[in-house]
């Protein structure tokens, strides 16, 4: 029954992102001339929270470019013979303003609250204390936007290179389902959503989120960690007044010649089957590791409450054929981290603590 309530979910999840995704489409392409999104819009679940949509940074229009490396990784951006070098756009970008709150981030909330009023309720698992989170991630100063900005039309549009601000918008489900029963009309609706913006103080990096990403990064890559392990710093974004999400993306082993390694066990000249066998038998350490290593090193996130969440979004290792999961998310409370930290909790309590989903 669990199985099947949670493949209702998921399907849920895949239609209303389809939709979400659609309707930002139609909104931004006719009515603003944005251009397609084009990109997906990801749904997923978070527990003790409800959904998370998570709307990428629009894509620059259907433009094309040639990008060139002229040696010592001087990239150069090439548009209907108009040559840009990165760090002119780079320069250039950072001359953008983010003044008040921007057209097309007017346009978003219109459309995510016609999305909320109309079709929220599209996740019927949902109760009525979750709520319906859309979030879009705040931009980045991306070479190629800002190139498309620069030359089309042969000049430099300050606004379209301005780095567009991060947006939440929120609903509860008790919200959505009395506004589909009639009980409240769309005025109050709309009025009840929540809009949060970024101020400029928030826009400014929270050190101690990439502290503790870095913490996680050293104790798995390959020298330390006895299961899987990571290549790279793992990405986080936050959730305002709930929590924050760290995007993880770790490894068994490498390959050569048909011929597999497991790097952190030192185990080599492994067929296939022999390699899947090891990776697929490690799954239930690294979880265990990592929400031992949450534990010990949580404590570094000084500025969460402990009523905010941390989910980490796992991508795991390829297994083709095995028991374990392509992808999972876990997810505690940071009152636990706290309870733990002051021994209130044993180190059996506080991992049973976390909750664990697998997502593909």
């Amino acid at each position: 029954a669990q199985e099947a309530d949670e493949a209702r979910l998921n399907r849920d999840l895949e239609v209303a992102a389809e939709v979400l995704e659609t309707l930002l489409n139609q909104d931004l392409a006719n009515n603003h001339n944005y251009g397609f999104w084009r990109s997906e819009v990801e749904a997923r679940y978070v527990p003790d929270l409800g959904v998370v949509f998570a709307i990428p940074e629009r894509p620059f229009p259907g433009q094309s470019f040639i990008l060139r490396n002229d040696g010592d990784h001087d990239l150069t951006i090439e548009h209907d013979g108009v040559i840009v070098k990165e760090k002119d756009l780079l320069e250039k970008g950072a001359e953008g303003n983010n003044e008040g709150r921007s057209d097309e981030n007017e346009q978003v909330i219109k459309t995510v609250k016609d999305f909320l009023a109309d079709y929220g309720t599209l996740i019927q698992a949902l109760d009525a204390d979750d709520r319906v989170v859309v979030r879009r991630s705040k931009g980045k100063n991306n070479p190629k936007r800002m190139a498309w900005a620069m030359v089309a039309g042969g000049k430099t549009n300050k606004k379209a290179m301005s780095r567009p601000r991060g947006l939440q918008i929120s609903a509860s489900m008790a919200d959505i389902l009395a506004f589909e029963k009639g009980e409240i009309d769309r005025e109050t609706f709309d009025e009840r959503v929540t809009v949060k913006e970024e101020t400029d103080e928030e826009m400014k990096e929270e050190p101690e989120l990439a502290v503790f990403g870095s913490i996680l990064y050293r104790v798995f890559k390959a020298d330390f960690s006895k299961s899987y392990y990571m290549d790279s710093s793992p990405w986080h974004e936050r959730l305002s007044d709930f929590g924050v999400t760290y995007h993880v993306k770790v490894y068994s082993s490498s390959s050569d010649d048909g011929k597999h390694y497991i790097t952190t066990l030192d185990k080599g000249n492994l067929s296939q089957q022999e390699r899947n066998e090891i990776v697929d038998g490690m799954y239930d350490d690294f979880v265990s590791s990592f929400k031992e290593n949450v534990l010990d090193y949580g404590h570094a996130l000084r500025n969460l409450s402990d009523d905010e969440v941390l989910v980490f979004a796992i991508n795991l290792t390829e297994c083709e054929g095995c028991d374990m999961p392509r992808e999972i998310e876990l997810s505690v409370k940071k009152s636990v981290l706290t309870q733990y930290r002051k021994n209130e909790l044993s180190l059996e309590e506080a991992m049973k603590e976390f909750s664990l989903k697998k997502v593909r």
